[in-house]
């Protein structure tokens, strides 16, 4: 009597794991169901369809490959015990008899015994990819397994074909914003400023590292900015460090982060501007002031792709881009020993210069325009323009602050002046006491001034006119610089 109680007792417990287990499945699969369509983000849809199935099924490697029919884009991406992983790359016949019979297929790998199993991902359109599965050691996929699998791909794989396509969409729209805004942020139609911008279109879809030169104030930064912006890390975050603020200690626990106890002080974990910059662009300016020791940390970063926090051994990934700008002449900085040359070739494989203000005078109009227009915002009065005595002097000065300082004397003007135009004395003194070194360029036309040229169109010497009774704005076309 006993003995029939435990084998009834043992067939109930079998009924109830096999119910359990069912109910699991199902579960997973309504879970499927209903978070799916609710995504917008593919890579967050993909993680949640790999994530699923391993729970699901007794799997230790995955490999999801989503391609559009129509295009024939295609990505891929992997899943282990640990999370995200590398894709495996996929046996090319093997993909296509899978998605040819639209049928899940088994695909031996070489002399090792290892098999994957291939499942096509149906949507509308026909086959949206293939998801491959390898099985735990020693376990077996069961009929159960496999028509919870092919449930899984018919209900993820219309989700992320759309998605996909929404994600291409996207990266085309940015890679055209990208165009519209690196004009935006480099203001200047010159063919100096207009060789940077081509520079930055070609460099900006890649990912390699970026070195700026330039002129104190020349405008290195709006060029790194102009790069994320224009880059497929643009909805990641820019991250910006002026090496030249912290010191050495300070300056490697900010870049780096560290642990808790790492020095004297550290009361907690402080996550560091590489980890910040996580999936964006981290922007080094001044880089030809860091200290040797961190240098030699920052090739590792560039070289490897890892590094490690302040007081930790254990290293962790860097996500980011690195652009970075400085003053210096850093191939000299190199051969005087004063900065590493392995750093200074990781860091210079893309080289843009920036010109400073002096050698492209045809864009001090539209600069000066722009900040007019953003200083008179803020002003207690209207201030309709620039005094043609007031242009002379612009034109004529070397600035060597560059636009930097070209930004300064208009809100200076701005604060100082009293009448509804930016004269000549509101200028800094310096403007009076340096004399014309080289004629001014002759000034563009009001016909080519009224012409439209992409995002600066609307930057000209004079802000629009709104509708009152003052007298008509005066010419926008500058006179012939005087003899000085």
């Amino acid at each position: 009597m006993g003995a029939l109680v435990t084998k009834l007792g043992e067939l109930l417990a079998q009924r109830l794991y096999r119910h359990e287990r069912d109910r699991a499945e199902l579960r997973a699969l309504l879970e499927l169901a209903s978070s799916l369509p609710s995504l917008t983000s593919f890579v967050s849809a993909r993680w949640l369809f790999l994530e699923t199935v391993f729970r699901s099924l007794p799997v230790r490697r995955a490999v999801l490959c989503v391609t559009d029919p129509a295009s024939g884009a295609s990505v891929s991406c992997g899943w282990d015990a640990g999370g995200a992983a590398s894709p495996e790359e996929l046996p090319e016949h093997a993909v296509a008899l899978c998605l040819e019979k639209r049928a899940a297929t088994l695909v031996e790998l070489g002399a090792d015994g290892r098999k994957l199993l291939m499942c096509p991902l149906s949507c509308d359109a026909g086959a949206a990819g293939v998801l491959a599965l390898e099985t735990q050691e020693g376990a077996n996929l069961k009929a159960r397994h496999l028509e919870w699998l092919c449930a899984a791909a018919r209900l993820g794989g219309g989700v992320l074909l759309s998605l996909h396509r929404l994600e291409q969409l996207r990266r085309a729209n940015r890679e055209l914003a990208a165009s519209l805004e690196a004009g935006s942020l480099l203001i200047g139609e010159s063919p100096a400023m207009l060789a940077v911008k081509a520079q930055i279109l070609k460099a900006a879809p890649t990912e390699a590292t970026v070195l700026i030169t330039g002129e104190t104030g020349a405008g290195k930064e709006p060029v790194a900015r102009a790069i994320h912006a224009a880059s497929r890390r643009a909805e990641g975050p820019f991250v910006a460090v002026n090496c030249a603020t912290l010191s050495p200690a300070l300056l490697e626990s900010d870049l780096f982060g560290h642990e808790r106890g790492a020095f004297t002080g550290a009361v907690a974990r402080k996550t560091g501007k590489i980890e910040s910059a996580a999936g964006g662009t981290l922007f080094l300016d001044e880089i030809g002031e860091l200290d040797g020791a961190v240098q030699a940390r920052l090739l590792r970063v560039l070289q490897e792709r890892e590094f490690e926090r302040v007081g930790s051994v254990k290293p962790q990934r860097a996500n980011v881009r690195i652009v970075a700008a400085t003053n210096r002449d850093l191939a000299a900085e190199a051969g005087a020993g004063r900065f590493r040359q392995d750093l200074f070739y990781r860091l210079n494989v893309v080289h843009i210069h920036v010109p400073p203000l002096r050698e492209r005078r045809e864009d001090i109009p539209l600069l000066a325009a722009r900040f007019l227009s953003l200083c008179a915002e803020r002003a207690p009065r209207r201030i309709a323009g620039i005094s043609a005595a007031a242009r002379r002097r612009l034109l004529a000065y070397d600035w060597p602050g560059n636009v930097r300082e070209l930004q300064n004397a208009i809100e200076r003007a701005v604060v100082l002046g009293s009448t509804g135009e930016i004269e000549e004395e509101d200028l800094p003194d310096a403007f009076s006491n340096n004399p014309c070194r080289r004629p001014a360029p002759r000034p563009p036309s009001i016909r080519a001034c009224a012409r439209p040229s992409g995002a600066s169109s609307s930057m000209r010497w004079r802000r629009p006119e709104a509708s009152s009774r003052r007298r008509p704005a005066c010419s926008v076309c500058i006179p012939p610089a005087c003899p000085a």
